[in-house]
C-alpha cells in the first residue's frame, strides 16, 4: 500500500486524502490501549495502587475485628484448630457410621439360609454371632451420638475475611513483584494501530487481492482499455510468461474452497509432490457435460522440478480442512451400526504376525467411535480409544 501510495503520488493521481471521524474514534481507542499497556508493563504488571488498595483492605478489616496483630494471629489459629477438631469428629462419626452398616450386612448374611455358608452353621451359632453383631451396632450408635455435634465456638466469618484478604494481598503483591508478561499483547495492539493508520490513508488504491510474480512477464494483448472498469479477479491483459502454471476446473458449488493467493499441492506424473499458488481464478461458471466448473490458475513456485513436462496430466491437492494431533484408522476399519453410527473391532490380545486369527466378539471388542476428517484412506476417529490399540481391518 505504501509503495502505491507513493506511485500514485508521482503520477499526480488523486487518492483518499481525509480520514473519516469513524477511523479516528478507532485510531484514537488503539492509541489509548496501546498506552494502558505500557503503564501495566511499567509499573510492573500489576499497579502499586492497585497493591496498596488490597493492603489497605487487609488492614481495615484488622482494625475493626481486632486490636493487635497477636489477636488476628489468635483467631487464625483458633479457625485453623476448629477446623482440624472438626475433621477428625467427621472421621470418628464417619468411622463408626461405616462399622455399623458393616454389621448390619453380616447380620442379613447370616440370616441368608441359601448362602451355603450360613446353612453349614448351627442355629444356636447364628443366633450367637447376631446377637455379637447387635452388640457391636448399639456399641458404634453410642460412639456416634458422643460425636455428632461436637464443635468449637469461633468467630469465623470475621477469621475467614481477613484469610481472603490476605490471600488477595499476596496475591496482588505477587503479581506486582514479578510483573505481568505483555509484551505480546503489546505488539498486538501496536500492529492492529499500523493496520488501521494504514488502511485510513489508502482505502482507494490498496488492492484486496495482488499477488507479485517471482517470474518475469510480457504482456501480449491488453483486455481492457484505459478508463474502463475493472471487475474483481478479472484478467487486464494477456501474459506471456517463462513460468510454468497449472489449470484445473473445480466444480461451481466447491468455488469456496479456493482463493486467490492459497498455496496448494500438485502431484506430477512421476508422483513428486511440488507447491503451487492460486493465481488465478475465473469469475464466470462455464458450462460442460458434468455439471458447472469455474476455472483455476497455479503458479508453480519452483519451474526447475517441472521444467520437463508440457500439457502433462496432475492432480491438485486443495486442503479445506485440517485436523491436528488425532487418532485415525483406515476407513474400512469402520462399522456401521444398525442403530446409527460407527464402531471398531478392537482386538484384545497381542499380535506380532498382524494377521487376526481370533474369533469375533469374543477376543475382540466393539468400541463406538465419532469421526471426523476423511483423507488418503484414513478417518480422524473419537471415543473410548487409545494409541496403540489393535483395530481389526478386513481384507
Amino acid at each position: 500500500s505504501d509503495m502505491l501510495n507513493n506511485l500514485f503520488t508521482d503520477y499526480g493521481i488523486e487518492t483518499k486524502s481525509e480520514i473519516t471521524p469513524e477511523e479516528q474514534i478507532a485510531i484514537k481507542n488503539k492509541e489509548d490501549q496501546i498506552e494502558t499497556i505500557q503503564d501495566t508493563i511499567d509499573s510492573g504488571g500489576t499497579t502499586l495502587a492497585e497493591v496498596n488498595n488490597k493492603k489497605k483492605t487487609l488492614d481495615d478489616l484488622q482494625e475493626d475485628s481486632v486490636t493487635t496483630l497477636a489477636e488476628v494471629n489468635n483467631k487464625k489459629k483458633t479457625l485453623d484448630d476448629a477446623i482440624e477438631n472438626s475433621t477428625k469428629e467427621n472421621a470418628a462419626w464417619q468411622k463408626a457410621t461405616d462399622l455399623i452398616d458393616g454389621y448390619y450386612q453380616q447380620i442379613e448374611l447370616l440370616k441368608d439360609l441359601t448362602n451355603p455358608k450360613t446353612a453349614a452353621k448351627s442355629q444356636d451359632t447364628r443366633d450367637d454371632e447376631i446377637k455379637n453383631y447387635e452388640d457391636l451396632i448399639e456399641e458404634q450408635k453410642r460412639i456416634r451420638e458422643m460425636e455428632e455435634g461436637e464443635g468449637s465456638v469461633v468467630d469465623a466469618e470475621e477469621a475467614l475475611a481477613i484469610e481472603n484478604a490476605q490471600k488477595a494481598y499476596d496475591e496482588a503483591l505477587e503479581s506486582y513483584n514479578k510483573g505481568v508478561d505483555k509484551a505480546a499483547e503489546l505488539q498486538q495492539a501496536e500492529e492492529e494501530l499500523e493496520e488501521l493508520q494504514l488502511s485510513a490513508k489508502s482505502e482507494t488504491f490498496s488492492p484486496t487481492n495482488a499477488l507479485a510474480s517471482e517470474t518475469p512477464i510480457i504482456v501480449g494483448s491488453y483486455i481492457t482499455s484505459e478508463g474502463s472498469a475493472v471487475a474483481a479477479n478479472s484478467q487486464m491483459y494477456n501474459i506471456s510468461s517463462t513460468g510454468v502454471e497449472v489449470v484445473f476446473q473445480i466444480d461451481a458449488s466447491d468455488q469456496d474452497m479456493v482463493s486467490i493467493g492459497d498455496s496448494v499441492e500438485v502431484e506430477l506424473p512421476s508422483e513428486d509432490r511440488i507447491k503451487a499458488t492460486i493465481s488465478y481464478i475465473d469469475p464466470v461458471v462455464t458450462q460442460g457435460q458434468n455439471g458447472d466448473f469455474i476455472e483455476v490458475k497455479l503458479d508453480i513456485s519452483s519451474t526447475e522440478d517441472v521444467k520437463v513436462y508440457d500439457q502433462a496430466p496432475v492432480d491438485v491437492f486443495v486442503t479445506s480442512e485440517v485436523s491436528q494431533d488425532v487418532l485415525y484408522v483406515p476407513v474400512n476399519a469402520l462399522i456401521a451400526l444398525a442403530e446409527g453410527g460407527y464402531a471398531l473391532e478392537i482386538y484384545n490380545g497381542e499380535s506380532e504376525v498382524g494377521v487376526f486369527e481370533g474369533v469375533s466378539g469374543v477376543d475382540t471388542t466393539y468400541v463406538g467411535v465419532e469421526i471426523g476428517v476423511f483423507t488418503d484412506g484414513f478417518v480422524e476417529v473419537s471415543g473410548n480409544i487409545s494409541e496403540g490399540m489393535i483395530v481389526v481391518v478386513p481384507r
